[in-house]
């Protein structure tokens, strides 16, 4: 049986048009401690969506969908001031408020999986709204009962408003909170709902300190920290010592103090692992680049935002043989008509971004898992344990696997 999804933009600003395609129908069920949907029929209900701060409703008429809500900051009201200003001033009215683009990204991945949904033939109803990350908003949102229906929330983006929203719904069982981005821990507290698809600090130090212990084979362990950044150096330090394994421990009170002599000091003649646990690109950037001179063979373990760091030359990160932990595969090799058609869509690559909020959706509405959810804490939320290893080679980041 189909039913026919429609989607109204109401800005164009945004979206610039409306559309509309047909999906088949699942039963709508609730969620089980697998994290899955288990198949139960619900009655008929309308929701009423206003207008004010929803961006577009698609809505099924059928009492057996999925009801997402996406939160997110997209700016709409200061988006339409700047286009006024960009007109009257004679500028470029083709832009957007950067602070609008994440969130953007974000639906991005969120509308391709609902697509992908209604291939699978699971029907889900989706509204977005406009948190302009605001307070305010947020709880006039709250109070209007617009969500009181909703299954899952994806969002808000940011912690301060994502408290609000989960802690407004902490006694409804039937609410499932995706936090996209933040890896606060305390967004779990006393809240069994609420899921974050971004791996802990701890998670992402454990991974790279089982990653090293495996892949040591009698190599040189070394780890290169700035002082002000030790506590990922010293955790992952003592991680190791734990499974009676040395490592060499090189601290740089500043970055002026890194030297190709003072690094090649630390590095086995032979061969070695080589741990820089930092996030601080003019660190990063300066420790890899004088690396890349010295002629010993090495394997570097960074952070998953060098990516990010364009100053790093990706010819320098091939011969380090660069490893990196990610909580996502930019490649997606089993999706590749996934990513064509995102591109055919919007015209540009699939991001972290779109990629984890498509696989987010995929994974709480489908038999699909991209996640491994733990639960550390007794009462407490979810959090993401799912992190791989991605490595340059070809001049792009493949998967060790």
């Amino acid at each position: 049986m189909k039913c026919i999804v429609k989607i109204g933009f109401l800005f164009c600003l945004i979206f610039g048009s409306f559309y509309s395609h047909s999906q088949d129908k699942m039963k709508f069920g609730y969620f089980n401690k697998n994290h899955k949907i288990e198949i139960k029929k619900t009655p008929e209900k309308d929701t009423i969506i206003p207008k004010e701060n929803n961006l577009f409703f698609k809505t099924p008429k059928s009492n057996d969908t999925i009801n997402i809500a996406v939160l997110l900051p997209f700016y709409t009201k200061l988006n339409d001031t700047l286009v006024k200003n960009w007109s009257i001033e004679g500028k470029d009215i083709n832009q957007i408020y950067f602070k609008s683009k994440l969130s953007l990204k974000l639906l991005e991945g969120i509308l391709l999986a609902t697509d992908s949904l209604s291939n699978r033939g699971i029907c889900v109803r989706l509204s977005v709204f406009d948190t302009e990350n605001n307070k305010n908003v947020v709880n006039k949102l709250l109070h209007s009962d617009t969500l009181n229906s909703v299954n899952i929330i994806f969002g808000p983006l940011y912690s301060s408003n994502f408290k609000v929203v989960s802690q407004f719904f902490k006694f409804d069982k039937k609410k499932t909170f995706i936090n996209p981005l933040s890896s606060h821990v305390d967004l779990l507290r006393r809240n069994p709902n609420v899921y974050s698809l971004t791996p802990t600090d701890k998670i992402i130090r454990d991974s790279i300190s089982s990653f090293v212990i495996r892949k040591r084979d009698k190599k040189n362990i070394v780890i290169f920290s700035l002082a002000n950044e030790s506590k990922n150096s010293d955790y992952i330090k003592l991680k190791i010592n734990k499974q009676l394994i040395p490592v060499n421990y090189k601290m740089f009170s500043s970055i002026k103090d890194i030297t190709s002599e003072s690094l090649s000091a630390e590095l086995n003649s032979d061969t070695s692992i080589v741990i820089i646990p930092s996030n601080n690109k003019s660190f990063v950037t300066k420790i890899i680049s004088l690396l890349g001179t010295i002629d010993t063979s090495m394997t570097v373990i960074g952070m998953e935002s060098w990516s990010s760091f364009n100053e790093l030359n990706t010819e320098t990160l091939m011969k380090l043989n660069v490893h990196l932990p990610y909580t996502y595969n930019l490649e997606l090799k089993e999706n590749v008509k996934l990513q064509r058609k995102f591109e055919k869509i919007y015209s540009h690559k699939m991001d972290k971004f779109s990629i984890i909020s498509y696989q987010s959706i995929i994974h709480f509405c489908s038999t699909d898992s991209h996640f491994n959810f733990k639960n550390f804490v007794k009462g407490n939320g979810f959090v993401n344990t799912n992190i791989q290893f991605l490595y340059y080679s070809d001049f792009k980041l493949m998967s060790v696997n």
